[in-house]
């Protein structure tokens, strides 16, 4: 029984009987789980309206996934060891095996922001990364990539989420032992894109991480409220243009319509987004540091199809499910960064990722063969900046033998591309069949 109740075991049979039974009657979740202290264990975790859901985006954890909480700061769920969201996989949609939940029946949402390191620079695009990936699971996305949104039947809900609507959602920002928010500048130790390139620096930069990591949230949508708790260490009335952030996301997220609804207005807010994923893709090349190495080498393990064609569509200022067609205006381009690709611009990713797939094949991931650990002793320290003596030195040391012997077949035997065609299979069936069997 629930111990606050009393042991009612020492009661009669036919009395427990009765309350069982009156309980039962009663058809209220919290009668039921207080019938039996194995029922209340059950099913704490299903009544949501009482409980606060916590997704910790932690840049300084190497596995760079998102872990799921309780209100507790525990595991969420009954297992004390539960999988966190695996927003280390470019796949994530397709790899992440988490179980979707009813969102808008919690009492709220709480996704936990820990300041990255500016000494270690890589923690900035890690600390990205788990969050744009995160919110691609959370909010509804467009059920068609090449058609452009008329109305909410052209979405449909993120996996992580039963629905479209969201419950109170706060965003946490805390300072971690050695590293507080306050000051820091995101631009520390980053290389510009392009010698002459001023405008994006200026624009995305001169504030610090934490206006960098809320770029995202711009399309939380459906929200009963959101709201931002902020450490000691960062007074609101000193950070006016975080203050003004912060005062649009609690805006927006008040909206009824999804994102990408308002095709002009949402698509200047994701330029933004756009320019830091391929700002932050150049500059991971180069960049020093423990995460950046780690993230390096997480992205040479998942070169497939997928991340080329990603590449491709970034090349001409799109993300690779950024674009659609409008049958009065013909082709658009939804958040494209076409005005940060300026034609030397252009050239200069053009070649950073020729030189960086020049030596993919021989780092190219085997996903049948399942070698992340492998691959992890191989190069505990990750892999070095491109174009220095520690990286050709590494790339000379393959050559002779490396910890997976390349096949030209590796690229098309990622699991997340399987994913991919089979539910385009399953969505659109008429294009498997043959001419004869279409007519």
């Amino acid at each position: 029984m629930d111990p606050r109740l009393g042991n009612f075991s020492l009661l009669p049979r036919e009395i427990r009987g009765a309350i069982f039974r009156e309980c039962v009657n009663q058809r209220a979740a919290q009668s039921l789980a207080c019938t039996s202290s194995k029922i209340h264990e059950e099913l704490r975790y299903f009544l949501y309206d009482q409980l606060t859901l916590i997704f910790d985006v932690n840049p300084a954890d190497t596995s760079s996934n998102v872990r799921i909480l309780n209100d507790q700061g525990e595991h969420w769920g009954w297992n004390a060891t539960s999988n966190p969201i695996m927003t280390s996989q470019a796949h994530i949609k397709e790899m992440d095996k988490t179980q979707s939940l009813p969102l808008e029946k919690f009492k709220r949402i709480i996704i936990q922001l820990h300041a990255p390191d500016p000494r270690d620079p890589g923690q900035l695009v890690r600390g990205w990364f788990q969050i744009t990936r995160l919110l691609s699971l959370l909010l509804p996305q467009r059920e068609y990539h090449f058609n452009i949104a008329v109305g909410e039947c052209n979405f449909v809900p993120g996996r992580l989420n039963q629905g479209y609507n969201l419950p109170e959602v706060c965003f946490r920002v805390l300072d971690t032992k050695h590293v507080s928010w306050a000051r820091e500048r995101a631009a520390y130790q980053y290389r510009r894109l392009g010698n002459e390139e001023t405008d994006l620096v200026d624009r995305i930069f001169e504030g610090s991480s934490l206006e960098v990591f809320l770029t995202p949230f711009r399309q939380v949508r459906r929200a009963r409220s959101l709201t931002v708790e902020l450490p000691e260490s960062l007074v609101l009335y000193e950070e006016p243009e975080l203050s003004a952030e912060i005062s649009q996301l609690s805006e927006l997220a008040r909206s009824r319509k999804v994102f990408g609804q308002d095709f002009e207005e949402d698509s200047n807010l994701y330029k933004l987004e756009s320019e830091l994923d391929l700002f932050f893709d150049y500059t991971l090349d180069v960049l020093e540091g423990d995460a950046a190495g780690q993230l390096r080498r997480a992205r040479f393990f998942q070169v497939c199809d997928h991340t080329v064609a990603a590449y491709s569509r970034w090349r001409w200022g799109m993300k690779v499910t950024s674009d659609g067609v409008d049958e009065r205006r013909g082709s658009r381009v939804f958040g494209g960064c076409e005005s940060l690709l300026t034609p030397e611009n252009r050239l200069l990713v053009t070649r950073a990722f020729k030189a960086r797939m020049r030596n993919w094949a021989i780092l190219s991931p085997d996903y049948y063969s399942n070698d992340r650990i492998a691959w992890e002793d191989y190069y505990p320290g990750g892999i070095p900046p491109m174009g220095t003596k520690r990286y050709r030195a590494m790339v000379a040391e393959l050559y002779h033998g490396g910890p997976i012997l390349f096949k030209a077949s590796l690229r098309g035997r990622c699991k997340g591309c399987h994913e991919v065609k089979r539910r385009d299979n399953e969505r659109w069936p008429e294009q498997r069949l043959s001419p004869a069997e279409r007519e």
